[in-house]
Formats: structure tokens, sequence, C-alpha cells
């Protein structure tokens, strides 16, 4: 997402401004493939992978990725945005799933608007557990 479409998408949640104000200006101006880290106010620190998933975890679970300290920046939140698995298939696959578990913190969060159950399935088996919330518009 470029940041001029991250700036509309944030224009509906005006009370958000300051943080949205505070990620626009962290965001790269391009969005190359790799690894961009990024460090927010509040202490927080946002990884963007672009690319291919499954290669871009298996690159940091062997520490590949310099801006990526494995063993000290463990994920305690994910969101997986790579449209539903008939349209994107590659991505949704069990070696992804393990790798999310093996680089998760214990308790971390997940979100994702898919509902498949080929995702469901795997991120079981990786060892998530899953919880369904309500979602967004006509999303479940």
């Amino acid at each position: 997402m470029a940041v001029s479409e991250l700036r509309q998408a944030h224009q509906p949640w005006q009370t958000l401004n300051q943080k949205s104000q505070a990620l626009l200006s962290a965001y790269p101006q391009v969005c190359n493939e790799g690894l961009h880290s990024l460090t927010l106010p509040d202490n927080i620190h946002l990884h963007l992978l672009i690319g291919d998933a499954v290669e871009g975890l298996n690159a940091i679970k062997q520490c590949l990725h310099p801006n990526f300290d494995v063993f000290n920046r463990l994920v305690n939140a994910w969101y997986l945005d790579g449209f539903a698995p008939a349209k994107n298939p590659e991505m949704w696959q069990d070696e992804l799933f393990q790798a999310m578990a093996t680089l998760s913190q214990i308790n971390a969060t997940l979100a994702t608007f898919t509902v498949a159950g080929v995702v469901k399935q795997g991120l079981q088996k990786a060892g998530f557990s899953l919880e369904k919330r309500t979602g967004f518009g006509r999303k479940r």
C-alpha cells in the first residue's frame, strides 16, 4: 500500500489522527520487497514483510534479515493480508503457519479476514487456538 493509499484509508477515523500521522511519518516512501522496520510512539515496533510470506518468514527464522533480531523481538501480533486461499493458494500453507508459530511469543494474537477451512486447520495444526470475532462491514 502506498503512503497516499494509506492516508486515504485513514481518513474515516479522524479520532486516530495522531497515531495515523506517526505511522505515515515512519512508513517507507517506496515499499520494495523485504522487511521494513518502523518504530512508532508508545514503544511500538512494526515490521512489514513485503513479498513471499513463507520465504520472508523463513529468512527471519534463519536470522538473514539484519533488521529483525529473532531472539529479542519475537512477534506478539500478526495480521495476515493475503487474500482468500482460492485467489492466493501459495501463501496459505502449513510452512507459513509453522514459521509464524516459531516466531510468535506466547499468547501472540493473530488477525485475518479469511475464514477458509484450510487457514483455520493450518493455524490450529501449528498450535494456534482460534476464536471467531465480529468482523467489519460485511466481513464475518
